[in-house]
């Protein structure tokens, strides 16, 4: 099975494996093998996705080290990759560059949301809440996948 991790991401894991083995005062690939059981239901490090695998046990680790503030950096990436593919989608679509573009893109992914039932709330309100990160974390990963699909479909027919 080929390794789904970065180079970099294997190196940051490395680095906090042995933190925090040392922290819980357990044998540093004891202490892997561990986690990614516990959290992951996986026995090898092939099985690790990039994403939202990596995220949940760099979370474990840095918990484990008693670096709670910087442990939250690693929550919700789900959602903070889609807001960005959400973003980048629409930007493709809205043409011009007014002097909000972030406002304007964010009002465009409101009326999406809204159009397709996501929310019953108007679009002014709705996109100033999703112009905060925050904004998104209301969402489920499930439902910003569908935006971000209906998203990539209305860049595709504009080709």
């Amino acid at each position: 099975m080929m390794n789904q991790l970065t180079a970099l991401q294997r190196a940051t894991l490395f680095a906090h494996v042995h933190k925090s083995a040392s922290e819980q005062g357990v044998d540093p690939e004891k202490y892997r093998k561990m986690i990614m059981r516990e959290e992951l239901g996986v026995d090898h490090l092939s099985e690790v996705s990039r994403t939202d695998g990596f995220d949940r046990l760099m979370c474990r680790m840095l918990k484990d080290e008693g670096d709670y503030s910087h442990a939250l950096d690693y929550t919700g990436g789900d959602v903070k990759r889609l807001r960005y593919l959400a973003m980048s989608a629409a930007a493709k679509i809205c043409d011009g560059a007014p002097e909000d573009v972030e406002r304007m893109l964010c009002r465009y992914i409101a009326g999406v949301m809204i159009n397709m039932r996501f929310v019953s709330s108007d679009r002014d309100s709705l996109a100033m809440r999703l112009q905060r990160v925050d904004g998104w974390d209301d969402f489920t990963p499930l439902q910003l996948k569908k935006v971000v699909a209906a998203l990539n479909l209305q860049v595709r027919r504009r080709r």
